[in-house]
Order: structure tokens, then C-alpha cells, then sequence
């Protein structure tokens, strides 16, 4: 058995003991935006430990039993540190070539997200919230966004600020710290459908746009048509504590203080550009397995 296999299966063994211990513990079942006021039931028992609840309130989908604070802050710390075995980075020749390429048809190439973001906003302030190892951070700035990353993960912010040198917060209490309206856009890509304190998340990062500035959130979608299939219950586990789906950003988005949103999905090509422009006879469609939660802050 590889060292990554070995990894893996001890990663599974310690997620599922844990799962047990707080199931014994009989761990409250709580939605993490509406809190202890909402009802919530079962809609599915996965593995045998764990159970997939949707919020009767706010629509959110959870699985329990969820991670504490502590856990959640060890598991990002920790298990997705630089040398984890998960977590490949390239080497410093392959981290030049990337570059060099603008990461274009990699793993890490999210060119064409920006692509769609800036036919609705050309320049501007970019936050790029959970930017990981700030590979989407340098692209932004590439397109000409004054770009700055966040990630909880101290060793990938030191990562993109030493080897991409970027612009990144690491700390909620630097976030916190910054003057309302200080971006014009707020960008998450994959990051929604990990953070279990969704509630507080969605009302900072409205807080922190500008009048007329909006959220472009890419995520798993949970309900497009693969996921309607059964894919939507592999992609919600250890990694995705909650699956945000459209009914609950209908409710939650305009909660947050933005306006109500408009959604799309994958691919990010031409016809979502002009579906997202009003172009005539263009059609959005959510049918895709990446979602597009796009809303702006009013204006005035």
C-alpha cells in the first residue's frame, strides 16, 4: 500500500471514530445559519454514522454529526497543511511553468471563471475569500483585479505570499478589521460548501462590498442534473459539511444584505456570458455540476 493510501485510510479511520464518539455524545442537531429554532430531518443516512438533515427553515443540508470549531480549525490547519501527502504542490520548475502558462489548461486554471466575472465587472477590488495557495489570487491580478487572498490555512497563505507574492489575509480578525465596502467583488471558488459558520460568512462578506458590488460564489451544485442522479451525496462529507443549494441561497443571499441573486451553472463559456448580459435569446441554465451564485449590494 502506497504512503498516500496509508494516509487516506487513516484520515477515513480518524473522520469515522470521530463521527462515532460525537453520535455517543449525542451532539445536538443544530443548522448552522438558522441555529437551535429550526427543524430539522432526516432526508438520508450515509454510511451507517452519518445522517444527511436538511433545515426545514432555511433549506441548508448538513450532515451530522458536524465538526466543532476546534475540529474544523485543526482538520484545514492540519490535514491540508503544505506536506500533507493530499496536497501536492508543484515543484519550484513546475511552479515557474505555470506561471509562465498563466496556469491555462491545469487543474489550477480558473481563467475562465474570470472571464465570465469580468464581462460583468471589468476591473476593480477583488477579494478572492478561501483563496487557498493563491493560484486564483495571481490569476486575477494577471487580468488586471487589485486582488487580495483570504485563507485560514497559515502554511498556503505563506505559500502564495513568498512563492506568488500576493496579497493575503489569514486571520478572521484581520477580515474583520478592514473598513466597510473595501472590495467591489468577492469571489469564492469551491469555499461555500466548507464553512460551517455560513451565516456569520455570508453577512461579512456583504458588509465588506462596496454599493454595487457583488458576490460571484462557484460550488458544487447539489441539485443540477448529475446531482439529482445521486452524485450530490458523494460530494457531501468529511470535506463538505453543508450543501448549499439554490433554495437556500434564495433565502439566505438577501438575509446577507445583497440584493437577490441570479444563478447559473457550468461550463463558463461564451453562453453563460451572454446569459448573464442580458444578450437576446441567452438562457441560464443550473443544470451544470458547478453552480454560479451571483448578487449584487445595492446601490444606493
Amino acid at each position: 500500500m502506497s504512503k498516500e493510501n496509508i494516509f487516506d485510510f487513516k484520515a477515513k479511520f480518524r473522520f469515522a471514530r470521530k463521527l462515532i464518539r460525537h453520535r455517543l455524545q449525542r451532539q445536538p442537531r443544530v443548522c448552522p445559519y438558522c441555529g437551535p429554532s429550526s427543524t430539522l430531518r432526516l432526508i438520508h443516512r450515509k454510511k451507517l454514522i452519518m445522517d444527511i438533515l436538511q433545515c426545514e427553515t432555511c433549506h441548508l443540508i448538513i450532515r451530522w454529526p458536524t465538526d466543532t470549531p476546534q475540529e474544523h480549525d485543526l482538520y484545514y490547519q492540519q490535514e491540508f497543511a503544505e506536506d500533507s501527502p493530499q496536497v501536492i504542490l508543484p515543484t519550484p520548475e513546475e511552479l515557474r511553468a505555470l506561471v509562465q502558462n498563466d496556469f491555462l489548461g491545469s487543474p489550477l486554471d480558473i481563467n475562465h471563471k474570470i472571464r465570465v466575472l469580468k464581462a460583468l465587472r471589468p476591473a476593480g477590488r477583488v477579494l478572492d475569500f478561501g483563496c487557498s495557495w493563491a493560484y486564483g489570487t495571481y490569476q486575477f491580478q494577471r487580468h488586471g483585479f487589485d486582488a487580495t487572498g483570504f485563507e485560514i490555512s497559515k502554511p498556503r497563505a505563506d505559500h502564495g505570499r513568498k512563492n506568488l507574492g500576493q496579497k493575503v489575509i489569514d486571520s478572521y480578525e484581520e477580515l474583520h478589521a478592514l473598513p466597510p465596502a473595501s472590495f467591489d467583488i468577492i469571489f469564492t471558488n469551491h469555499v461555500v460548501e466548507h464553512l460551517p459558520g455560513i451565516r456569520n460568512s455570508l453577512s461579512l462578506l456583504a458588509g465588506l462590498l462596496s454599493k454595487d458590488g457583488f458576490v460571484f460564489h462557484v460550488l458544487p451544485n447539489f441539485t443540477g442534473k448529475r446531482a439529482k442522479s445521486g452524485f450530490w451525496l458523494k460530494w457531501i462529507g468529511e470535506d463538505h459539511p453543508i450543501a448549499p443549494t439554490i433554495d437556500f441561497f434564495e433565502y439566505a443571499i438577501p438575509r446577507s444584505g445583497l440584493l437577490s441573486p441570479v444563478f447559473g451553472s457550468s461550463p463558463f463559456d461564451e453562453n453563460l456570458i451572454a446569459a448573464l448580459t442580458g444578450q437576446p435569446g441567452a438562457m441560464l441554465s443550473t443544470d451544470g455540476d458547478e453552480l454560479l451564485v451571483y448578487a449584487h449590494k445595492a446601490a444606493f
